[in-house]
C-alpha cells in the first residue's frame, strides 16, 4: 500500500506525528522537540516498505557527509545573516525607526538547531530527491516547499512561535524561496544531509533584525528576500534548474 503512494504517505504520516505532538506543546515545550521529527519518522516508514533495510543505510549515511568545502559552510553561516540584514535596512528605508541588531542565540536556539536534522533527513533526505525524480529542480523544490509550509500550519495557533504572527502567504512565500536555495545548496554539497541540518538551523539561529520595525513587516521582508535569493539561484543556475535532468 505504501509502496503505490509513497509521497502520500510521507505527507500523511509526516503530517499526524508532528501534529499530534505540536497539540502537546501547551503541555510541555518538549512535545515541540519531538514534532520535528515527524519528516524523519515519515521518511523511515516509506523506505523501510519501499526499499527494505538496504534503502534504510543509504539514507542514514548521507547523514555523515560532512566533508563540504569550507566556503560551503561559510555560505550556510552567512547568507541567513545577508538576507534577513537586508530586510532590516530595508525596513528602515520604509519608514521604521531603527534599532538593529543579532536576534539573541539562546539554549532553546541552539536545541532547534540540532534537532532540525529531524525535518532535514524528511525534506532533503527523502522527499526533495524522490520528487527530482519527476520533476525539474525548481519545480520539486516548490513542491517541498508548499508541504513544508503546510507542516507548519498548526504551529500558527501556537502563541509564541515564529509562525504565530506570520502572514500566511507571507510564510508560504519565505518556505518556497528556502526550499529553492536548500535544493541549490543540496547540489552543490551532493545530497548531505549533515550540511542540509546546518544550513537549517543557521536560517533559525543567526538573524539581524530591525527590533523597532513591526512583525508584520519584518515578516514580509524576510519572505521578499528568501524569494529574491531563490530567483537569484535560478538565475545563477539557469537550465539546471528550470528543466528535468
Amino acid at each position: 500500500m505504501v509502496s503505490t503512494r509513497p509521497i502520500l504517505w510521507f505527507c500523511l504520516i509526516a503530517y499526524a506525528f508532528s501534529w499530534a505532538f505540536t497539540l502537546l506543546v501547551p503541555v510541555s515545550l518538549l512535545f515541540g522537540f519531538g514534532a520535528l521529527f515527524g519528516p524523519a519518522v515519515a521518511a523511515f516508514v516509506v523506505i523501510r516498505a519501499t526499499e527494505g533495510a538496504k534503502g534504510v543505510r543509504a539514507w542514514r549515511e548521507k547523514l555523515g557527509m560532512w566533508r563540504v568545502s569550507a566556503i560551503g559552510y561559510v555560505v550556510a553561516f552567512l547568507l541567513p545573516e545577508l538576507i534577513s540584514g537586508a530586510g532590516a535596512a530595508a525596513s528602515v528605508a520604509l519608514g521604521a525607526r531603527a534599532d538593529i541588531g543579532h536576534l539573541p542565540v539562546d539554549g532553546l536556539k541552539l536545541a532547534l538547531f540540532v534537532t532540525v536534522v529531524g525535518e532535514e533527513l524528511g525534506w532533503r533526505g527523502w522527499l526533495l530527491p524522490r520528487l527530482l525524480a519527476r520533476y525539474s529542480p525548481l519545480a520539486a523544490s516548490l513542491i517541498v516547499g508548499v508541504i513544508w509550509a503546510g507542516w507548519h500550519l498548526p504551529t500558527f495557533l501556537l502563541p509564541g512561535t515564529a509562525q504565530s504572527h506570520f502572514p500566511l502567504p507571507a510564510y508560504v512565500l519565505y518556505v518556497c524561496g528556502l526550499a529553492v536555495c536548500f535544493t541549490w545548496l543540496y547540489f552543490k554539497t551532493r545530497g548531505s544531509l549533515f550540511y542540509a541540518t546546518v544550513f537549517h538551523g543557521c536560517v533559525n539561529t543567526f538573524l539581524i533584525w530591525n527590533f523597532a520595525a513591526s512583525g508584520v513587516m519584518r515578516d514580509w521582508l524576510t519572505a521578499v528576500g528568501w524569494a529574491v535569493a531563490a530567483i537569484g539561484v535560478v538565475l545563477v543556475a539557469g537550465w539546471r534548474l528550470v528543466r528535468k535532468a
